[in-house]
């Protein structure tokens, strides 16, 4: 092969085949799926990285995982970027890139095969199956993943030739961290078990196979009970009365072959694979999935025997199929995370067992009938070419889709994902472009296909509290909470609602429960400020509107409504400050120079505060409601002397 090969040629054309296919990446935005609650509503990762931010990666979870290398590669970006997407984008680019690379340079090193190592790595570049892995800015997890676990396999390669103990804490930091980007990596002991078998014939027997291995199983426990917690406080970990044991069974058998077939013709995919039924009650088994379930695990029966008796004749073929079944079994749906049958980012890992169990069949099947090695390479190199051609036309064709939320569930629903999921992300992408109509339709079709759709019902009853209905915005919330969601979101819309309804006791119970939930809720602290000081509990109200402006960046109506507790406790220096805090952000509002006028006057500045009053009257139109309610704050001053 020659130097010049094994060090450049893989590495350029590695770097090609990534541009080839995602060239297009920073042109892309981002989405309402996840996208959103990973950057944008986070204001701990929105801020950038800090130290008190990186402390809460570690303590807290986020979107119900616990990953902090990934959130504080958000946090990092967020600092480099901003909320821009293309930084984001071009750097998930770059690391699917890195990946390649690591993968290509393993096999390469642990094998000394160039070419099989290149179409492995190559291959696994341009596969559409990656697509959603490298063009969702929230899958970084993914990548950084992959990036820790192929680390982990480069230092166990220098720990299994030379050993030493400094080899074996890089293998465990570098462990450490795959997990830290994402739980998935739970099975790398497992695929480490699976190479010792072979390339490098190390394992003869469990006890071998589990050399230098413990460490890793006990942080793959450990990582697997956090998520699990994680994921169970979040409310993502689905119960059986929803998706019953024998739906989890059958489509865990069911998707080994799904993916299968999707690696071999990566046709209409979709960011979303629904299981069967939902509805009022649960998911539930019909006879096609039955049918596609028993199909699926005859074939993965029959490849899994045939491949025990030849494990021998075609090691790389059972290395790479183990490796296929295990890598999968974290995300397989047996423990049902979230609603979907199966999804393309759960392959990128698990492909790579495929790969090598093709690449190296292929290989030393066919000197078996061509004896010609020029032939050989010839028939080689066009097939890969050709592959790799086919695969960079389907990627980039599939890149666009992840343009923007429009774009991504609308592909959904045109290759027949009819998912109340697909249409509720429509919904919201209309609504946050103020298209309520649109928003309100999209969210009642959510609802038709799953009437047990709660962020459906919370966010049809925001747009009625935008609309200032709120007697109907409250209907919705109702049913939301009778639906049994415990979100503090939608507590805190609901409280919003009564306030509007001047049910001040209602609102206090809704309002005090989100707090308890959410401390930090800017809104729902303010709301509760307003709420008790409504009931009378001013010291209470107080405490919650100080509670929220200390959060920063208080609005003028939070300083306002401070001021109002303020002055009616009698502080009347505290109120003042709120007050012209409060006018110098909004110095048009009426009711804000009215309050002020009101402090001034307690304070012994009546002149002072009518003259202010009549010099903004005087600014207004005769028939404006403004200046009606500044006549009266005038007269009521004149009264008062």
């Amino acid at each position: 092969m020659g130097c010049p090969l094994t060090r450049f040629v893989p590495l350029l054309v590695l770097l090609a085949a990534v541009a080839a296919c995602y060239a297009q990446v920073g042109e892309l935005g981002f989405t309402n799926w996840d996208d959103d609650q990973y950057l944008a509503e986070r204001p701990q990762v929105r801020t950038g990285l800090s130290l008190a931010n990186a402390r809460w990666a570690f303590t807290a979870t986020h979107v119900g995982n616990w990953h902090p290398l990934t959130t504080l590669s958000h946090q990092l970006d967020c600092s480099l970027f901003g909320l821009e997407p293309r930084g984001p984008h071009v750097e998930n680019a770059l690391l699917h890139f890195v990946v390649c690379w690591l993968l290509f340079s393993f096999w390469h090193r642990a094998t000394g095969q160039t070419w099989r190592a290149l179409a492995v790595a190559l291959l696994f570049a341009v596969h559409p199956l990656h697509v959603e892995s490298v063009a969702w800015v929230s899958e970084r997890k993914n990548l950084l993943c992959a990036l820790f676990w192929l680390l982990t396999m480069h230092a166990w390669l220098g720990y299994a030739s030379h050993g030493g103990m400094f080899r074996d804490a890089l293998v465990a930091i570098c462990c450490a961290l795959a997990l830290l980007a994402k739980p998935m990596a739970v099975t790398l002991p497992v695929a480490l078990m699976l190479v010792d078998w072979w390339p490098f014939r190390h394992a003869s027997n469990l006890r071998t196979a589990l050399r230098g291995k413990c460490l890793l199983l006990a942080l793959a426990i450990a990582a697997a009970v956090m998520t699990l917690l994680a994921q169970a406080r979040f409310g993502a970990v689905q119960t059986a009365e929803l998706v019953p044991w024998n739906l989890r069974a059958v489509n865990a058998a069911r998707s080994y072959g799904i993916y299968l077939w999707q690696f071999l013709w990566p046709r209409e995919l979709s960011c979303m694979y629904p299981l069967p039924g939902g509805g009022d009650e649960s998911f539930a088994l019909d006879a096609t999935w039955l049918w596609q379930g028993l199909a699926s695990l005859a074939v993965v029966a029959t490849f899994t025997l045939v491949l025990c008796f030849k494990r021998r004749a075609l090691p790389a073929a059972w290395m790479g199929w183990g490796w296929y079944l295990v890598t999968l079994l974290p995300v397989i749906g047996l423990v049902q995370v979230g609603e979907q049958a199966h999804a393309d980012r759960y392959m990128y890992l698990p492909m790579i067992g495929l790969l090598v169990a093709v690449v190296w069949t292929w290989n030393d099947w066919l000197p078996r009938w061509l004896a010609s090695a020029a032939m050989r390479n010839g028939i080689n190199t066009t097939l890969l070419v050709a592959l790799s051609a086919g695969c960079i036309w389907l990627t980039r064709a599939q890149v666009p889709v992840w343009q923007d939320s429009h774009t991504l569930f609308t592909h959904a629903l045109a290759v027949g994902r009819q998912t109340d999921a697909a249409l509720f992300n429509l919904g919201l992408h209309e609504d946050r472009l103020g298209d309520w109509d649109d928003a309100e339709q999209f969210y009642l079709r959510s609802l038709k296909l799953n009437p047990r759709h709660t962020r459906a019902m919370n966010n049809l009853g925001g747009i009625e509290l935008r609309r200032n209905r709120p007697a109907e915005a409250l209907a919705w919330f109702d049913r939301a909470v009778a639906a049994g969601v415990e979100h503090p979101l939608l507590y805190i819309n609901r409280g919003e609602a009564l306030t509007r309804l001047e049910r001040w006791p209602e609102a206090v119970t809704d309002l005090a429960r989100a707090v308890k939930a959410s401390p930090h809720d800017v809104r729902a602290l303010h709301l509760l400020g307003r709420s008790r000081a409504a009931v009378g509990q001013l010291a209470a109200a107080l405490d919650a509107l100080n509670r929220a402006v200390a959060e920063g960046n208080p609005t003028p109506e939070l300083l306002n409504d401070r001021g109002a507790v303020e002055l009616t406790l009698g502080h009347t220096l505290a109120a003042a400050q709120d007050f012209r805090a409060a006018l110098t952000a909004q110095p048009e509002n009426t009711g804000i120079l009215v309050n002020l006028a009101e402090v001034m006057t307690r304070q012994g500045n009546r002149n002072a505060a009518t003259a202010m009053l009549e010099k903004r009257r005087d600014q207004l139109p005769n028939d404006s409601p403004q200046r009606a309610a500044i006549d009266a704050a005038i007269a009521r001053l004149r009264e008062a002397k």
